[in-house]
């Protein structure tokens, strides 16, 4: 029961905290940048939202423990107890020029396990979500993956290209597959936010999505959307995704073994 109270909570306070960055999107925001070549931005607004997430949860859960994007110094194991998976704004550099493809992300774990997960949407008016066991929900009503079958009839999504252009040795591999997705797929998108593109194949709105360099808080929520939607997520090995993973293949299971082919 604690963690179906936790699960409540979640669902609150992501759509509390996503509608008031949303209501403050178009003021002046202010930017920094995390790395030198000013590819990964944080803005006050990520802060803020980040803030008002764990004011929330601490409230009630005052010892449960955070893993936030924002928060890195104070970053808990991710196998603890009572773990909190925040990403206040994935979907940060979105954001910051307008876009609507980002989204509140908060998941709970027990000791490396997901119990559930709630990605919200607000420009969009998405609300993804799912306790384990209980099936996956976008809006309140049930979701369930794609039955495309075929990667030429398939939308498929990446963030492959992130940060590709400053890479070394690994540009042309990872160009290459880049290329053969493209040529394999029906269409090849770029959403700009990993938990907003694995949610959408949670959905069926598209078939795969084709991550790489991911933290945990960019798909721990989703991945169990996804889970609960029927579908699959391994690593570029094929093997069953952990929180420590980064490169990730997620589909709606049809289609895996056509991806994984690919990657190898």
């Amino acid at each position: 029961m604690e963690a179906f109270e936790r699960y409540q909570l979640a669902k609150k306070t992501a759509s509390v905290v996503g509608d008031r960055i949303a209501d403050l999107h178009f003021e002046e925001l202010q930017i920094e940048f995390k790395d030198e070549r000013s590819e990964d931005p944080v803005t006050n607004l990520d802060k803020l939202a980040q803030q008002l997430i764990i004011k929330s949860i601490r409230e009630t859960f005052i010892s449960d423990n955070v893993y936030a994007e924002e928060e890195q110094q104070q970053q808990k194991a991710l196998d603890s107890k009572n773990l909190w998976i925040i990403d206040p704004i994935d979907g940060t550099a979105n954001f910051m020029h307008g876009s609507p493809f980002w989204g509140v992300s908060i998941a709970y774990a027990q000791k490396g396990r997901v119990l559930f997960g709630v990605v919200y949407c607000p420009e969009l008016h998405f609300i993804y979500e799912a306790f384990e066991g209980k099936g996956a929900y976008l809006n309140e009503k049930p979701i369930n993956v794609s039955k495309t079958n075929l990667m030429a009839h398939s939308l498929i999504t990446s963030s492959i290209t992130h940060s590709l252009k400053n890479e070394g040795k690994d540009k042309e591999l990872k160009l290459k597959v880049f290329l053969r997705l493209f040529e394999k797929s029906q269409r090849l998108r770029i959403f700009g936010s990993s938990v907003l593109q694995i949610c959408e194949v949670a959905a069926g709105h598209s078939d795969a999505f084709i991550g790489t360099g991911l933290k945990p808080w960019d798909f721990a929520a989703a991945n169990l959307i996804l889970t609960e939607a029927g579908g699959k997520t391994t690593d570029f090995n094929n093997q069953q995704a952990q929180l420590t993973h980064q490169d990730l293949i997620c589909s709606n299971t049809r289609i895996h073994e056509e991806i994984a082919d690919i990657i190898k």
